[in-house]
């Protein structure tokens, strides 16, 4: 949808996550499309997902407002403050 949308940077990023060979390597591609779509969120109006934080990793990502789901650590997966609704 990135590249149909002519949104090149999420669209490699994207690429990066589904080409990665392994978890460690699709959670570091991860973050680095979600801080994109964060930028992308801020531009946008209606009905968007919210920015949750995860002080322990010190990274971000965009998620439905609700119970935190930390995509980074599988044993932090409650780690996680609402930054922005």
């Amino acid at each position: 949808e990135a590249a149909k949308a002519k949104n090149a940077t999420i669209a490699e990023q994207a690429t990066a996550v589904a080409k990665s060979p392994d978890i460690a390597k699709a959670r570091a591609a991860f973050a680095t499309l979600s801080d994109e779509m964060i930028k992308l969120r801020a531009t946008t109006s209606g009905t968007r997902p919210s920015v949750y934080y995860c002080p322990m990793v010190k990274k971000s990502w965009l998620q439905p407002k609700g119970d935190v789901g930390n995509p980074y650590d599988k044993s932090m997966q409650m780690c996680g403050v609402l930054k922005e609704e």
